[in-house]
């Protein structure tokens, strides 16, 4: 085929099956990672390829390239089926920590507790040696690289012949059993198949079920990758990408799927079959860390550098965690951007030149989220002193799309007749802000609970400042909370001597929910559980085993600050959070003690956590957290909690009391918007990931979203109910210029793209929502 007849192929391919449109692609900050595979399938280096990137769980580019099936002229699509190889490893060993985060195993058990095959095998002088689960899964248990089985070789590792597809699971690991170890476990990496396949075999014997059933119903399903296979169906025998080679200059099959040949050898190190936005759900579950398919504890161990340098399952890189797979593939992401790529080839080159294209595309995509300019942080001064500066020309300076701007201000004038103001910042600037009858730089009306997360966050530099002896007491999140609160003494319900400082914030003490209808205001004895009411005198649950939504427990924590600065809450939040940024307007409530509450003589008056705040200055609270805590030259807020805000803090998985919510939205005081599933009508659909935010019952609103650098706010100073989470997603369309997401009462998502759509993702275990390739990246 000659060369212009060739690129005539090639761009009537890319027209008919790139999920992108073609418009301003030249000026897309992705335009030179996508180019470059574009021209090494124009040039004729690759037959083909599948590319995408993703951020905050939201596809912003994905396209395919090229032929799948050379001989058949199949095109490659965004679909097509293709062997992952070791990208199926950390699926394995994600399989693997499912059965460690119930117990059944431990990381460092010793392999022949479980398969006894092992006690008589020894290294080549005839020693035998015991190793163990973690050893497994960071290639340093001493196994030899291949199943004796195998015959390795390039360009795959070893043929994917009939001889080889046809073996069973258990009688490959007894070869392996059979083997000599290479060398002390624990003293030096290799990386290792055959580890793999011992591991997957230890999945069979602690679980009960096949290998490869085991990962289907732990990992596969609850994540949505139900297309994802370790046999694939013979009736999608034609979407099946066949794996070419270039050898001394020809180019050669390696595999050629044969729906005929029952695949018995479901291979842990690398049988999966899947296509790359099958796999972002997988990816983002490690950069969510929400505990729903894997706990916390088994996220960090698996991105946790082990001896000899890898994580269990993950290559550790220049800050990524990544694998890479022998048929061409490459799938990774960046905790620190939260951006996702995955690039599959199904080709390799006897000169590595596909290891060099996917180095170079990975290398492209890391640069298209770098800040080239790098401008010095900004951080507004007082509002007496000039404040917040102001965005005139959102679509030149800052890279706001302004008719999403214009739409997000008729819709806030038109989302309930109240008066409110709102602001929207991006990268230091106002990018939007909408008063009616209120104003945005000194109206301080009460915030609602909004102010739970302020409080949390005060609570934070409290811990901090008590950890540097700073502090009459020393305090962390995990201490318990009572030893803090004297004046509850003596404790209404034993149980509360259990309740930590961290599960006042997160909602999960037990003490007093909104759920059971007690007022949320009352004197400290009503709020302690010394006035008589039930509902403030016991517990709704035993601590850590419930979520309920308290408005007390804050008022606790407020308490608990108290008595570990030697200052009133009021004092120590304005000395150390509201002065050091700026913010010049607020108030505090206080609650009268009541007839018991007594310290000296005299009923005690002591600020509890409700404030009042105008709109501005709550935005100067979000930006510190977007800027890691910072402000200017000083850490204002420890970098742990903002951290720590990022997941849940809790491992209760039955929902909310009151509003029946997804308790996993609640972290320290913040709340998760990007978790909210549907109920009560509040849906996460399209927003980040990464997003942090406060509701008030009011439609006060406080969020920030780091990997966007935004802001948003909203102040009214009254009650009733608002759509808190519409506001944050056109926010955030304004930034990618994309598709807005639209929820109705009944939590239900729509999207209206503006421009074509670029192919469809699973937001946060929702149903897919079309997303469009954004005109600018952040």
């Amino acid at each position: 085929m000659s060369a212009v007849v060739r690129k005539r192929l090639f761009a009537l391919i890319t027209f008919a099956l790139s999920v992108v449109g073609s418009a301003g692609a030249a000026s897309d900050a992705l335009g030179p990672a996508f180019r470059i595979i574009r021209e090494a399938v124009e040039k004729d280096e690759i037959p083909g390829a599948i590319a995408l990137v993703a951020r905050g769980g939201t596809i912003l580019r994905h396209e395919a390239y090229g032929l799948r099936d050379i001989e058949n002229r199949l095109p490659f699509t965004t679909n097509t089926l293709c062997w992952i190889a070791s990208i199926t490893k950390p699926v394995t060993v994600a399989a693997a920590m499912t059965l460690v985060d119930v117990g059944k195993l431990a990381l460092d058990d010793a392999i022949e507790k479980y398969l006894p095959e092992f006690r008589e095998q020894t290294d080549t002088n005839g020693t035998h040696h015991v190793f163990t689960i973690r050893q497994l899964m960071s290639h340093t248990s001493g196994l030899v690289p291949n199943p004796p089985t195998r015959r390795s070789g390039w360009p795959i590792g070893g043929p994917l012949d009939d001889f080889w597809l046809q073996q069973k699971l258990p009688e490959i690991v007894q070869t392996i059993a059979r083997s000599q170890l290479r060398f002390e476990p624990g003293s030096q990496f290799e990386y290792s198949n055959s580890a793999l396949f011992v591991l997957g075999r230890v999945i069979e014997v602690v679980s009960g079920k096949p290998y490869a059933v085991y990962v289907k119903e732990k990992i596969l399903e609850p994540l949505g990758m139900v297309d994802t296979h370790y046999a694939p169906p013979p009736t999608e025998a034609k979407r099946v990408a066949t794996i070419y080679a270039r050898r001394d200059g020809k180019r050669e099959t390696i595999f050629r799927f044969n729906p005929a040949v029952m695949i018995a050898n479901t291979a842990p190190d690398g049988g999966l079959f899947s296509y790359p936005s099958q796999l972002v759900p997988f990816l983002q579950m490690f950069l969510d860390d929400d505990g729903r398919v894997l706990s916390r504890s088994a996220v960090a161990e698996m991105l946790k550098e082990q001896p000899h340098g890898w994580g269990l399952g993950w290559s550790l890189q220049e800050g990524l965690f990544l694998h890479e797979g022998s048929s061409g593939t490459v799938a990774w992401a960046d905790p620190k951007t939260r951006v996702i790529g995955v690039l599959f080839l199904q080709y390799r080159d006897q000169n590595k030149f596909d290891e060099r294209l996917r180095k170079q595309f990975r290398e492209a995509v890391r640069d298209a989220f770098a800040d080239p300019k790098k401008p010095e942080a900004y951080f507004p001064p007082p509002e007496s002193e000039g404040g917040w500066r102001k965005l005139e020309q959102p679509e030149d300076i800052r890279r706001l799309d302004p008719d999403d701007l214009a739409e997000l201000k008729k819709w806030l004038l038109d989302s309930d007749k109240r008066d409110f103001a709102a602001v929207v910042i991006r990268h230091g600037h106002i990018a939007l802000e909408v008063e009616r009858g209120i104003s945005a730089k000194t109206d301080s009306r009460r915030v609602a609970s909004v102010s739970k997360a302020i409080c949390a966050t005060v609570l934070a530099i409290a811990s901090e400042q008590s950890q540097l002896g700073l502090t009459p007491r020393k305090m962390k999140f995990d201490d318990p909370a009572f030893q803090f609160i004297p004046w509850a003494q003596p404790l209404s319900d034993p149980r509360k001597e259990k309740i930590t400082v961290g599960q006042l914030l997160n909602h999960t003490s037990g003490i007093s929910p909104e759920a059971t209808g007690a007022p949320n205001d009352g004197t400290w004895d009503y709020i302690l559980g010394h006035s008589g009411d039930q509902r403030t005198a016991k517990l709704a649950f035993d601590p850590g085993g419930g979520c309920g939504y308290s408005t007390h427990a804050l008022a606790h924590a407020a308490l608990v600050c108290e008595t570990v600065t030697g200052k009133p809450y009021d004092q120590f939040a304005i000395e150390t959070l509201l002065k050091p940024i700026g913010v010049e307007h607020w108030w505090f409530q206080y609650y009268e003690g009541g007839d018991t509450f007594r310290v000296g003589t005299g009923n005690e008056r002591h600020p509890s956590h409700g404030l009042g705040m105008p709109a501005r200055d709550l935005a100067r609270i979000a930006y510190c957290m977007v800027r890691g805590g910072r402000w200017k030259d000083r850490q204002v807020i420890p970098k742990w909690f903002v951290d720590e805000t990022a997941a849940p803090t809790h491992d209760v998985k039955t929902s909310e009391m009151r509003w029946k919510l997804n308790p996993q939205i609640f972290s320290h005081g913040w709340e998760l918007p990007a978790r909210l599933t549907g109920e009560g009508g509040r849906n996460g659909a399209g927003i980040p990931a990464d997003a942090r935010a406060k509701p008030g019952s009011g439609g006060q609103y406080i969020a920030f979203v780091p990997s966007l650098d935004l802001v948003v706010t909203r102040q009214t100073g009254s009650s009733g109910d608002w759509q808190f989470e519409e506001y944050l997603r056109r926010a955030c369309a304004a930034v990618l210029s994309g598709t807005i997401v639209t929820i109705d009462p009944q939590g239900n998502g729509s999207s209206s793209p503006k421009t074509p759509p670029i192919g469809a993702t699973r937001l946060r275990g929702h149903a897919p929502v079309e997303v469009t390739r954004p005109k600018h990246l952040p």
